[in-house]
């Protein structure tokens, strides 16, 4: 009898030992993909979330983090008013915005801008506030490594990370939450045909006293989404992108997605907010005005990402599609 009591004992010992471990390992792998588990140690868990592995700090791409934008996407809510959009959290996975970060700090703190004169247009004074730099492109890349003389781990993770809104499952996600806008446009974009598709990404650096009037976005950009990279939420929450409306909706203003409307035209309906690892997504229509106030002094650099699903013109087609009506698209 004694015999088996102890035996009793260690098998009883031995099953919530393995049983622990297994809960520890299941609420490290759910750390890891973002989901939050309970924890019966609160303490080691936020060690291991705050805590850079050897991974995390090489930055890598990986399909979980692509995965995890196709998620956020897919669960966002398509909001109507003013015209059908999306403001997206937690855009990037954990890991990769704390590497956008650690990669943006020259950025911030150096701004290398055109000097404005009295001969630019307003056009040329807007580009000259912000600089461009694609990310798909490699002498772009260059430029990046030239003028803030990128280590080669941050120069890696610049031409490694478009991966993620290059990929074709990702771009077509975007297209299929909008495909009420896309569907009015003339001609009709086909859905049952495979789409041909690409992804523009610009890293956007503003300086002070930018600004950009309020335009709808051309034809050729299918989907808009722009993603706000700051530190925290408290120093450009108010730069974020506005979302507006005409004031008077039957005066037409003739103007196309390239050229700028005037300020007194319009009311503000919302605005999103310039947050870490926030997304602005929209596709153009004959309504979706929007524009950025202008920026005051900064301390630190405005960045952003702004990628556009844009359209590969088969041999011989030019673009000459049009928009289609945001009210129809918000109808329906």
């Amino acid at each position: 009898m004694r015999f088996s009591f102890r035996l009793l004992v260690v098998l009883a010992v031995t099953a919530l030992f393995v049983h622990r471990l297994k809960f520890t390992a299941f609420n490290s792998h759910s750390a890891e993909n973002g989901r939050k588990i309970l924890s019966p140690e609160p303490q080691q868990q936020q060690q291991q979330i705050y805590q850079d592995t050897k991974e995390d700090a090489r930055c890598l791409i990986k399909k979980a983090d692509i995965l995890y934008t196709f998620q956020r996407i897919l669960n966002s809510e398509l909001l109507v008013s003013p015209y059908p959009h999306a403001i997206i959290t937690d855009f990037f996975s954990p890991k990769i915005y704390k590497c956008i970060l650690r990669n943006l700090k020259n950025m911030r703190t150096q701004i290398f801008l055109r000097k404005i004169n009295s001969r630019m247009s307003p056009k040329e004074i807007e580009q000259a506030r912000r600089s461009y730099n694609e990310l798909n492109t490699p002498s772009h890349l260059e430029r990046l490594e030239q003028i803030y003389d990128l280590k080669k781990e941050s120069k890696m993770f610049w031409q490694t990370f478009p991966a993620i809104m290059n990929n074709e499952g990702v771009r077509n996600n975007l297209l299929k939450k909008f495909q009420g806008p896309l569907l009015l446009r003339a001609p009709r974009f086909e859905f049952l045909i495979k789409p041909q598709t690409f992804s523009r990404q610009l890293l956007t650096i503003d300086g002070s006293s930018y600004a950009i009037r309020p335009h709808t976005d051309t034809v050729d950009k299918l989907v808009t989404i722009l993603i706000y990279l700051p530190e925290d939420r408290e120093t450009f929450h108010q730069l974020g992108t506005l979302l507006l409306q005409r004031k008077n909706l039957a005066h037409s203003l003739n103007i196309s997605g390239k050229q700028r409307a005037e300020w007194e035209d319009f009311n503000v309906v919302k605005q999103a907010p310039f947050e870490p690892n926030v997304a602005l997504a929209f596709s153009a229509c004959d309504e979706s005005w929007h524009a950025v106030k202008e920026v005051e002094k900064m301390k630190t650099a405005r960045i952003s990402l702004q990628t556009f699903i844009m359209k590969k013109n088969t041999k011989g087609e030019g673009i000459k599609e049009r928009v289609g009506s945001c009210a129809r698209t918000i109808e329906k």
